[in-house]
């Protein structure tokens, strides 16, 4: 009986095929429960550094777990460059490739400071930030170090109306540097670029520039179990066939023995099913109600705030849902 409810909350790594994927009758998982969701739900967090958080999810259903990832990608709002006004530009890069460089770089701001912007309308300072780029590179000289980087750090913020008021000093927007500025073109001596750019509110259901996040993904919690023992050179082919960490060689009786360390760093290659005498030997599995989830910011909002505000949009949205159907069952 154990085995089987495992079973029931595992899928099952073959080969070649996934076996028991399906989540069973709506009546049977708990995970769709209310009761047992509020009392077994779990988050855990993992990992959190500047740019990148990982954090895993307990007693939940795939849908709602996919459904943060969508959120994170394409319903979180950002400000990002979505017009360019280029007054004069020599450089090598046409006009067209350097707007949509441009309008790839992240900025660093708070978007709920801002509405999104009426179309139609001039950009104001309660919908609009507006930024400066002119760089010139002198003429005359002619060796290689006489040339001029255009990079992000080339920007000035330009506040409009009572912005400058709205940003305490050392805090004013910015465009988002990962280890050094990015590099837009490049100048040779006589060339020059001068250019406004302005940035709006949107998110990346709109455009993939508005995205807060360079990647959101999971994984179900892989399961390693070797069902006999392991040892010798066998063991040494076991542990690279997986990632680093997962498997781990120690020394019983004066034998190398295989064991399993980690498995959550496993990726689920199969690639043990390239061995006959390995393949037998072990059983790969992934939970069906806990993942291991990874946001990695773009640098605009704090890895832990893109969570929080997508659960906060998951929480609207299940609001609104809860409301029409009230308005269905009172009109029937």
């Amino acid at each position: 009986m154990e085995h089987f409810d495992r079973l029931k909350s595992r899928i099952i790594v073959e080969e070649h095929s996934l076996t028991n994927v399906t989540t069973g009758h709506p009546e049977e998982r708990n995970v769709l429960k209310l009761d047992f969701f509020k009392k077994n739900f779990k988050i855990n967090v993992l990992s959190l550094d500047e740019s990148r958080i990982v954090f895993e999810l307990i007693n939940i259903e795939f849908s709602f777990v996919n459904a943060l990832r969508r959120v994170l990608l394409s319903e979180v709002p950002t400000m990002a460059f979505d017009r360019i006004v280029i007054l004069n530009n020599t450089s090598v890069l046409q006009d067209e490739i350097l707007a949509q460089r441009i309008g790839l770089c992240p900025v660093k701001v708070d978007p709920d400071l801002f509405t999104e912007r009426t179309e139609g309308t001039e950009p104001s300072e309660k919908d609009a930030l507006e930024f400066k780029l002119h760089i010139k590179c002198e003429k005359g000289g002619k060796r290689e170090s006489d040339r001029r980087d255009v990079t992000t750090a080339d920007f000035v913020w330009v506040p409009l109306g009572d912005q400058a008021n709205m940003f305490i000093e050392g805090e004013e927007p910015c465009l988002v540097d990962v280890e050094s500025p990015i590099v837009l073109t490049k100048l040779l001596p006589g060339q020059e670029v001068d250019l406004i750019a302005q940035c709006f509110k949107s998110n990346g259901g709109d455009h993939a520039k508005f995205q807060p996040v360079a990647t959101a993904w999971y994984k179900p919690l892989p399961q390693i179990v070797l069902k006999r023992r392991i040892a010798g050179e066998a063991a040494r082919r076991l542990q690279s066939c997986f990632s680093p960490g997962v498997i781990d060689i120690h020394v019983e009786n004066g034998e190398e023995v295989a064991r399993v360390a980690n498995p959550r760093l496993d990726t689920i290659s199969r690639n043990v099913f390239k061995y006959d005498d390995l393949s037998d030997a072990v059983e790969l599995s992934m939970a069906k109600d806990h993942f291991i989830f990874t946001v990695e910011s773009t640098g605009i909002l704090s890895p832990m705030d893109l969570v929080k505000r997508a659960i906060r949009i998951l929480i609207t949205k299940a609001q609104r849902m809860r409301h029409e159907l009230n308005k269905f069952e009172d009109a029937s």
